[in-house]
């Protein structure tokens, strides 16, 4: 069902401009689902522009750029596992829902 019949889509910012992270910025979410691409964030920022534009919503490189720019309310975590807790913080810092590619972190001390 298309979901955007029933409420606002939800506000997707994308962290990880790579293979995984353009897969479900092409492929996962949108018009279908309920959820609108909002921003991409690489520390590559080739990499987020190019997959911002192909989404059509802006890029950045910094995860604090794209939840002031923004406003999501669901960050994507498509990133390296050392990445993983310093953007979960930050992300649920800003009162935002998670979607976390595993391992949940590097470490059982950043799982913590």
């Amino acid at each position: 069902p298309n979901l955007s019949l029933f409420a606002p889509p939800l506000r997707v910012a994308v962290v990880g401009a790579g293979a995984i992270g353009g897969e479900f910025a092409l492929r996962h979410f949108g018009r279908l689902t309920g959820t609108s691409v909002v921003g991409v964030v690489d520390c590559d920022e080739a990499a987020a522009r190019s997959l911002a534009s192909s989404v059509g919503c802006p890029s950045f490189t910094s995860l604090r750029e794209a939840l002031e720019a923004c406003d999501p309310e669901l960050i994507y975590i498509g990133t390296p596992p050392s990445t993983h807790r310093e953007l979960v913080e930050a992300s649920l810092a800003a009162d935002c829902h998670v979607l976390l590619e595993k391992p949940l972190a590097a470490s059982g001390a950043d799982g913590d």
